[in-house]
Parts: C-alpha cells; structure tokens; sequence
C-alpha cells in the first residue's frame, strides 16, 4: 500500500516539474514587463549594403567560345571585414553546373572560383541533340540574405559539356575497379543499351556480300596434277568465289572500340573467323578448278573419240582400197611371173656374151700395164733433167756474183721442158713422177634373176 502512495506521489511531482519546463519554453520570447514596471523592448538596426560597398570586381571568365569556366571577384580595398558570398545558378545551367561552395573575402586578391560542370549519362545523350545549340542560365551573388542580389548570364555548348564529361571519365577512369557484381552488370547493360539506341551507327557493309561468284580464265593449267594430262587445251573457263574485301560484320572503329571493352577476345575470334573462311574459299577455288579441268578433260576426250571414230572410218575405206589394190597386184604378179620367163632366156645369152668380153678385157688390162712402164721410165728421165738444168742456173747466177755484176755474161738457156703425159696422175712419193695407173677392176659376171 506504501509502495503505491510513493508511486503516485513521484508521477505528480513528475508531472508538475514537465509542466513548468514547456510553459518556460514558451514564455521565454514573450516581452515582459520589468520590476520597475517599465517595458523593455530590444531594437535592431539594419541597414542594405550594395555591390560596390562590398565587391571591387565581379566578373564571369570565359574561353574563346564562350563558355563560362570561372567567376572572378575581388573585395573593396577599404573593406574592414570578410564578407562572405554565396553563389546560385538558375536557368537551364543550373543542370548541368556542380553545387558553387561559398567564399570568404578575407584578403585583396582577385578570387577565381572555377564552375566545375556535372554531366550524366542520359543529359550526355540530350547534349548529342544537333536542335540545341548551348545551355544558358544565370549565376546568382548573394550576402546576407540577397542584400547584394548581382547576377550575371552565363551558357555553355554542347561540345564543351559533352568534353567535360569524357574528361572526367579519362580523369577517374584509371582508379576505378572492375565491378563484378550481377545486378551492378545489368544495370550497366541497361545504361549501355540506352546509349547506343540513341545513335545511329554506321554500317560498313551495308548491302555488300561476304562472296561472290566470278568466271576467270585459267591459263597455268599444267600446275595441277590432273591438268598435265590435257593436251590440246591451253586454258579454261571456271567459276572461282571472291572474298569481298569488305566482309560481313565490317565495323567502324567505334564499334571495334565497344566490342574490345565488353568482349576483347571477340574480335581476335571474328579474324580468325575470317582467315578460317579464306583458306576453306581457297580450297573450294582449287577443287571448282580442277572441276574445270576435269570436265575439259572430258571435252577433250569426246574430241578425242570422234576423231578416233574418224580414223576408224578412214581405215576401213583404206583396208578396201588395199585389198583392190592386192588383187590388182596378184594379177599384175602373174603377168610378171610370165615375163620373168622370158627374161631368163634374155639372160643365159648375155653370159654367153660376157664370157667373150672377158678375153678382151685382159688384153687390154696387159696392154696398159706396159704403157704405164713407159710412163714411169720417161717421167724418171724428166726429172733428171730439170734438176741437171737446176744445177746449171746455179752456176750461171755463181758466175755472174763473182765478176762484178757485170751484164755481159750470157745467160744459159733452159731446155724446154718435157712434155707430160696426159691423164697419168702423180706418185704420193714423188709429185713429178707419174705412177701406173690402177687396174680396172674385173667385171662380175651377170647373175640370173631367181625365179620367183
């Protein structure tokens, strides 16, 4: 029963000690009146200051296109404090500009804040737009409460903002970690699809064919195995595919950039792809050639059967004429065999006669054989006397040297020379001594023809 007495006894001191404490709170702002009965009242004086009492120089810095990069200010020489200045952008910049943090003037110098643009994928997409030149806004001074309200106009290109973007990419992208996270990864999908579907990519091998079918003259034939075997062909006709230098999938450098980042073993593969495809149209190209060859070899043949087909014709139309002509012949034999006869009795009297002939043959063969004698003896006596008429010319020329070169001593005359006998021919050994002529060989006597 204590227990419960001290137990309500604590919430109602509790309880007044709560009420006091908000009705103090609330009467702590309220004017009051003093001991003395007079009422006091607190005054603020306030009074607006302008751009010039506080700013010497307030400007917007900008490149050679026009895009704000900074803002420049400068506080008032005589200024006693440091003020301090906030800055707002408004307008359509105000998107695409970093929060501006204040700036507390505490010495002479010309301040340069630096206006830091803050692009995102999908407001990079918007910049893309060929309609929308530049962004354009305001940049706002504020001190105390927009007692100095200065604003200046500021815009930027679309080219600028895009480059700050890619700046910023190349600036933090070193850094940055590859991220395995799956939903992380779908979400980058997304973002990726998004900007790519913005932009129409060009294509390459639009409308063109990986292959194409071409006719082309073969003239080096004989380099084929098989082509060694045609003789009368010197070239031929075959369809060979051409790879188009453009091939499929032929992607600009752009492209080949996105495909490297998300799969960089992927087009190695395509190029292997391709050399794969190559090698399998240079196979197919020598197998349409020796196709070729093959049916030329065909051809050739079919050319080669009527021609023998022709031949064949014409050795039969010979074989005819050769059997009329041996049946000419056998008949032309039998008159010859009758002729043969008679010819055997022509013969036996021409033996007869050539044994007469012998005789005088053998006479006339002795009587050369003394005439060449002679001749031998008359051409040995002319020698001797050309060298006896020698031996005397010398003399005279001896005799003439020794008396002085006189002209009077007469000249011996030379004996007239022996005539030779005509038609004998001279000796190998001696060239001026005719030799006997040779013996004319003996006659054969005539043969009978055989009888057939």
């Amino acid at each position: 029963m204590k227990s419960n007495l001290r137990g309500l006894l604590l919430r109602s001191v509790a309880l007044l000690a709560g009420g006091a404490l908000v009705g103090f709170a609330f009467l702590i702002n309220i004017d009051t009146h003093s001991w003395f009965t007079s009422k006091a009242m607190q005054e603020v004086k306030v009074t607006a200051a302008t751009t010039s009492d506080i700013l010497e120089h307030f400007a917007i810095e900008k490149d050679s296109k026009g895009n704000a990069i900074a803002i420049e200010i400068r506080k008032k020489e005589n200024l006693d404090h440091s003020p301090i200045l906030y800055f707002s952008v408004e307008g359509e910049a105000e998107d695409y500009v970093l929060h501006i943090n204040p700036v507390k003037l505490e010495q002479q110098n010309t301040y340069i804040i630096p206006i830091e643009p803050n692009i995102n994928p999908v407001q990079w997409v918007d910049l893309t737009s060929p309609w929308k030149g530049e962004k354009t806004g305001t940049i706002k001074i504020k001190y105390l409460n927009e007692y100095i309200n200065e604003e200046m106009s500021i815009s930027f290109t679309h080219a600028y903002l895009r480059q700050k973007l890619l700046e910023d990419i190349n600036r933090k992208g070193v850094g940055i970690e590859r991220i395995s996270d799956g939903k992380a990864l779908e979400e980058a999908t997304d973002l990726i699809t998004f900007i790519s579907e913005s932009f129409e990519w060009e294509e390459n091998n639009k409308g063109m064919r990986m292959l194409s079918l071409e006719s082309d003259s073969i003239y080096d034939i004989e380099r084929f195995s098989i082509g060694s075997e045609i003789e009368n062909i010197d070239s031929i006709e075959v369809d060979r595919f051409i790879v188009s230098s453009n091939m499929i999938l032929a992607l600009t450098p752009h492209q080949s950039q996105i495909i490297s980042a998300i799969s960089y073993k992927l087009l190695p593969h395509i190029e292997r792809l391709y050399g794969t495809i190559e090698d399998l149209v240079a196979i197919l190209n020598e197998k349409l050639i020796e196709i070729g060859i093959l049916r030329a070899q065909v051809e050739e043949q079919g050319i080669k059967i009527e021609e023998q087909l022709g031949k064949i014709e014409e050795q039969r139309a010979r074989i005819e004429e050769l059997e009329k002509k041996e049946q000419e012949l056998t008949e032309k034999n039998e008159e010859l065999d009758k002729e043969n006869l008679g010819l055997i009795d022509d013969i036996e009297a021409l033996n007869k006669d050539k044994e007469s002939l012998y005789g005088d043959i053998e006479a006339l063969a002795s009587r050369n054989s003394t005439l060449s004698s002679e001749n031998t003896d008359i051409a040995r006596e002319n020698s001797q006397l050309r060298a006896e008429i020698d031996r005397l010319n010398r003399q005279i020329e001896e005799l003439r040297s020794n008396s002085g070169g006189g002209g009077n001593t007469p000249e011996v005359p030379k004996e007239p020379e022996a005539p030779e006998t005509p038609d004998i021919p001279e000796g190998p050994e001696n060239p001026e001594v005719p030799q006997e002529p040779e013996k004319p060989e003996e006659e054969k006597p005539i043969q009978e023809p055989k009888e057939p």
